[in-house]
């Protein structure tokens, strides 16, 4: 439908309404006096919407690389540390193009815990990919990257305290 509006506009000369703002429209001559003036588009620059069509906070489980910091050796309630160093991705897409943009962070949990027992590292990254994601749907996308990866880490270590309470870590390597 735009693509005939542009055509129809630019290149035919046809009437158009409602393409633009009146400050691009330009009159033309009339075919006949009693004829509306005949009007094309001229485009400036794409009037677009600054809304995303859709935001990406998809961060899988692989992104967490866990690795053991200390090992557990077995004779407190809980022990061990593993942690897992991770850049994730951000992005927007718009309908002319998209921004993508990273954040690095640092997740910390312990191998055995009092009440969870045993966390495998895949354990570990799951919790921390359903964790990052559930915080990412309710970011500010429009923030600056340095702005929103600042305000995205502190959420992150709240949210774990809400859904995964470990004693994780969080914070920026």
């Amino acid at each position: 439908m735009q693509l005939f509006a542009l055509l129809a506009a630019g290149f035919l000369g046809l009437p158009q309404v409602g393409l633009g703002s009146n400050a691009n429209m330009k009159s033309g001559p009339s075919l006949h006096p009693f004829d509306p003036p005949l009007t094309h588009w001229e485009p400036t620059k794409p009037h677009v919407s600054s809304v995303p069509l859709v935001v990406i906070p998809i961060h899988l489980a692989s992104h967490f690389p866990f690795v053991t910091i200390r090992k557990d050796d077995g004779k407190d309630p809980a022990g061990g540390w593993q942690e897992a160093q991770a850049t994730l991705p951000f992005g927007r897409i718009y309908p002319w193009g998209y921004t993508m943009w990273y954040c690095d962070i640092n997740i910390g949990v312990p191998i055995r815990h009092s009440v969870k027992g045993i966390i495998s590292p895949a354990t570990a990254a799951s919790e921390s990919a359903r964790v990052t994601n559930s915080v990412a749907r309710n970011m500010d996308f429009d923030l600056p990257q340095g702005i929103f990866c600042s305000r995205f880490r502190p959420a992150v270590k709240e949210a774990f305290k809400a859904m995964y309470p470990v004693g994780a870590t969080v914070q920026k390597p």
